[in-house]
């Protein structure tokens, strides 16, 4: 078992990440949202058809990325890290000031597969944290924002449209919730999406 995590977003091609295996090895691998179990389940099957001797118990229980940091940070604490793990992009900074996850940087040089011809230079780009590689980008989601194009525009002097900022956002928000009491000017549900990711 590695003491670190491989990296966080990390794609599911492993062939990436380790060298040649003599022996037989099992990978942990976890995987958030769950929704995505039996795509991963299809994945493993057929990677694992090509390469006999790689083996992975993959971990599709947690719903949400929020879960899924939480119980890894819990597992850094007693040092029982799976060896993949995908996490959201924002919480990438964490796990390397931790030391909990190890640049990539040597294993993609030794790939002899790896090209950028290959891969898009934005799935390196994604995570890197101080000009080193500690993951590669999957997927991106973002937050939907729905809203009331009369109110805005009764408090905004007719204007329809959001600002394009999240203060200017707010702003708008609280002149609804100030006019009309009985009406709530914004709503929220915290979550993964609604944090700041800093690099």
């Amino acid at each position: 078992m590695f003491s670190k995590l491989f990296g966080a977003m990390l794609i599911a091609c492993t062939a990436l990440v380790l060298p040649a295996q003599a022996a037989d090895i099992t990978l942990r691998v976890d995987k958030t949202p769950s929704i995505f179990a039996d795509m991963f389940k299809d994945l493993v099957t057929a990677f694992e058809a090509k390469n006999p001797t790689i083996h992975f118990q993959i971990d599709t229980s947690q719903r949400h990325q929020i879960d899924t940091i939480q119980r890894t940070m819990r597992q850094a604490v007693i040092n029982d890290l799976p060896d993949v793990s995908f996490q959201g992009f924002n919480y990438l900074k964490l796990l390397a000031d931790g030391g909990h996850i190890q640049p990539l940087d040597g294993l993609m040089a030794a790939d002899g597969g790896w090209s950028e011809t290959q891969y898009s230079p934005s799935v390196v780009a994604t995570g890197k944290i101080n000009d080193k590689v500690y993951a590669l980008g999957v997927a991106f989601a973002f937050p939907i924002l729905y809203y009331n194009a009369d109110l805005i525009a009764e408090v905004q002097g007719g204007n329809k449209e959001l600002p394009a900022d999240w203060d200017g956002i707010l702003a708008v928000a609280r002149k609804i919730q100030e006019a009309h009491p009985d009406v709530l000017g914004a709503y929220t549900r915290y979550n993964s999406f609604s944090r700041r990711a800093t690099s």
